[in-house]
């Protein structure tokens, strides 16, 4: 089912209509990390793929991508946690190691607070914890590019749609 309408979380029912549509990335494992510009986050997971634009020939992404959109995260690990707010890129990639190959245990989104949670098997947990200053942009906190062209986008606020990623909206 595709629904291009933005949504909102009122209810543990949409909470739960939006836990099923995200709960197969569940079970993959990070097969790639990557970083964007201001810190965002690229989390690759489950098979690796060959990119389709031919630009990017010989690279491969995941089948599923958690994407953060300038929100801010927190990767606690057993050893300790780092955070966005961590300038140097070298070292974010030295910490994010951990996750390497570790599966997606469990997938949570807390209302009315709007943060994620993604466990790993690993003992290791992953938070994007949104703030007030993030709403003021109007963009997602985060982004969940799924298997089939799919998308799930989430923010700001409890907003949420899922949608396909190879449209353009009008």
């Amino acid at each position: 089912m595709t629904d291009e309408t933005i949504k909102e979380v009122k209810g543990s029912s949409d909470l739960r209509k939006l836990a099923r549509t995200i709960e197969g990335i569940v079970g993959k494992s990070c097969a790639k990390i990557a970083f964007g510009y201001g810190g965002e986050l690229h989390l690759h997971f489950g098979a690796k793929l060959p990119y389709e634009n031919p630009k990017l020939s010989g690279g491969t992404k995941g089948e599923w991508r958690l994407n953060t959109c300038g929100t801010g995260w927190v990767l606690f690990t057993p050893h300790g946690c780092v955070a966005s707010t961590s300038a140097n890129e070298t070292c974010l990639q030295s910490e994010f190691r951990v996750l390497g190959n570790a599966k997606v245990v469990d997938f949570e989104i807390s209302i009315p607070n709007n943060i994620i949670t993604v466990e790993f098997e690993n003992n290791c947990l992953l938070r994007i914890i949104p703030t007030p200053k993030d709403d003021k942009f109007d963009l997602p906190y985060w982004d969940l590019f799924m298997p089939n062209h799919m998308v799930v986008s989430f923010g700001p606020g409890s907003r949420w749609s899922y949608r396909r990623s190879d449209v353009f909206a009008e």
